[in-house]
């Protein structure tokens, strides 16, 4: 569990992306990527969130940072300041994890039709799990990805994740893995 005292920064830079708190004016950039059926294949619900799935989610979104002092992040391209996707920590309000070592924060990240293939996911992943282990001094992270969705796994296992093992999560088959610090490998290595 987080240390009441830590929270994490409202940004984060790389070198081509923003990550910052999603701001209201966000919403219909965010609805656009969120009624992709690409995106929601592997989120869940299996259809497009539509404006008010959207709105809920952005208000999930921003109130994890009041009651959990992390939450997810926007991905704003560098470059010219438009939304790719975004990325950051949630606590997983589900009942599938199981004992002390899947209590953590559950990373997650989604990307822009229009910028996948471009290697922001694992960009900003990266940035999210150093600032989870450094600035916020978790023992570890844990993320959910179905056992279809090779581009997340792919993620991933590239950043370090281990499988923990497989579960099913809303009828959908699903590996549970997760990262811990000192794990992330050097992506120049």
């Amino acid at each position: 569990m987080l240390d009441a005292a830590r929270q994490a920064p409202e940004k984060l830079e790389t070198a081509r992306l923003l990550l910052r708190r999603f701001r209201p004016g966000d919403l219909d950039d965010l609805e656009v990527i969120c009624r992709d059926p690409g995106v929601e294949r592997y989120m869940g619900n299996r259809v497009p969130y539509g404006r008010e799935g959207t709105v809920r989610l952005m208000g999930w979104f921003m109130g994890h940072w009041q009651l959990r002092g992390y939450g997810v992040y926007a991905l704003e391209r560098r470059e010219d300041g438009v939304l790719a996707g975004y990325c950051g920590l949630i606590w997983p309000e589900r009942n599938i994890y199981e004992g002390p070592d899947e209590q953590f924060p559950e990373l997650t990240w989604t990307i822009s039709p229009a910028f996948r293939g471009f290697g922001y996911a694992g960009e900003a992943a990266r940035a999210v799990l150093n600032m989870a282990f450094a600035d916020l001094a978790l023992p570890a992270v844990l993320c959910l990805a179905e056992q279809e969705n090779f581009a997340s796994l792919r993620v991933a296992e590239k950043l370090g994740a281990e499988r923990v093992r497989a579960l099913e999560n809303k009828g959908h088959a699903n590996f549970l893995m997760r990262f811990r610090p000192g794990l992330l490998p050097d992506p120049f290595a």
